[in-house]
């Protein structure tokens, strides 16, 4: 057949692959790219400022098999086949839905105070005006800059060929100095962009509801941003009496405009659940010794062998200890 001049013979030489099995593999290339799932980063509000502490690479939300209880986690990437990748992380891995909730108390705490609004409003301020003074001072330099170049031009043109390698070895060093600055005075202008708006978001952060399924996830995450700077999550190794285990740990920053210190985010708020550590704390705010019945009822089960299990760990912890055979036990001072 002849197309553009060309002659094309079809089927000319023995195919590598039979033509039904090259069929059946396009198909399975093609089922499998409409199965898989597309990014939706309004289901996760934090995926763009939560890192791992050990490798920081950037965590991303995931939703894992049906049959996990708890299927929405952020994690750090734990595919050899996928880049970014540190083979010596341990890749931490955390609930969605607690550590979520989470920033939005602390948001709620340190934030939508009576006093927070005027205190930020000041801040905005002064990091203008600071900024103003650095900008002014950095665009000074910026026109000397240019001037020197302009000038070293008009020189270069005059230049005879001893001068010449000279000046331009010179021009070149400046032009490189000139574009470092410009690019460092237009960022500055990008940092502070997000700052007045800072004062609209947390008023709305008020009336963001409970139950973050109902919340309205992009907005939600949009204001999140222009709140929190950064959010690291991390993994050691913790010891309470006899019970070693892994703790997850992080740090939550606020924007500097906030005027907040970095927030240690315990294993008690985002960590798995560990019912020993719980009795230990019902105990200690217990006026009276604990029974299995209260085990029970917190672990909503009526099944005091369970019950049992759970004491006997939170008395390897060194948190609880036993009266007498029918006295419970009560909190370790």
């Amino acid at each position: 057949m002849a197309e553009d001049g060309l002659i094309i013979v079809e089927n000319a030489h023995e195919p590598l692959v039979p033509p039904e099995v090259f069929e059946r593999v396009q198909q399975i290339m093609t089922e499998r790219k409409k199965l898989r799932p597309h990014a939706h980063p309004e289901r996760y509000i934090l995926s763009r400022i939560v890192t791992c502490q050990h490798c920081g690479i950037r965590m991303y939300g995931v939703r894992r098999t049906k049959r996990d209880k708890h299927p929405v986690f952020y994690q750090c990437n734990p595919s050899p086949g996928v880049v970014p990748y540190d083979p010596n992380c341990p890749h931490p891995a955390v609930r969605a839905e607690r550590l979520e909730s989470f920033v939005l108390n602390m948001i709620r705490e340190r934030l939508l105070k009576a006093d927070v609004e005027e205190r930020i409003r000041e801040a905005i301020l002064r990091a203008k005006r600071k900024d103003a003074t650095k900008v002014s001072r950095e665009e000074r330099q910026l026109a000397d800059l240019r001037r020197k170049i302009e000038r070293g031009t008009e020189n270069l043109a005059l230049a005879d060929s001893d001068d010449f390698t000279a000046i331009s070895k010179l021009l070149i060093r400046w032009r490189e100095e000139e574009a470092a600055l410009a690019e460092r005075l237009e960022h500055r202008g990008r940092e502070l962009e997000p700052l007045p708006e800072a004062l609209r978001v947390i008023a709305r952060l008020a009336e963001v509801p409970v139950n973050l399924a109902k919340a309205d996830r992009a907005k939600l995450a949009h204001a999140i941003r222009q709140t929190v700077a950064s959010i690291t999550i991390g993994i050691r190794e913790a010891k309470s009496g006899d019970i070693c285990y892994r703790e997850i740990h992080g740090e939550l920053r606020f924007h500097e405009a906030f005027g907040q210190r970095p927030i240690a985010i315990p294993d008690e708020a985002i960590g798995q659940r560990r019912v020993w550590r719980e009795i230990g704390e019902l105990a200690r705010q217990s006026k009276q010794s604990l029974h299995l019945a209260d085990v029970c009822r917190l672990i909503h089960s009526p099944d005091p062998a369970h019950a049992f299990h759970h004491m006997r760990q939170a008395v390897r912890a060194g948190l609880v200890r036993k009266v007498s055979a029918k006295g419970g036990w009560v909190a370790v001072k």
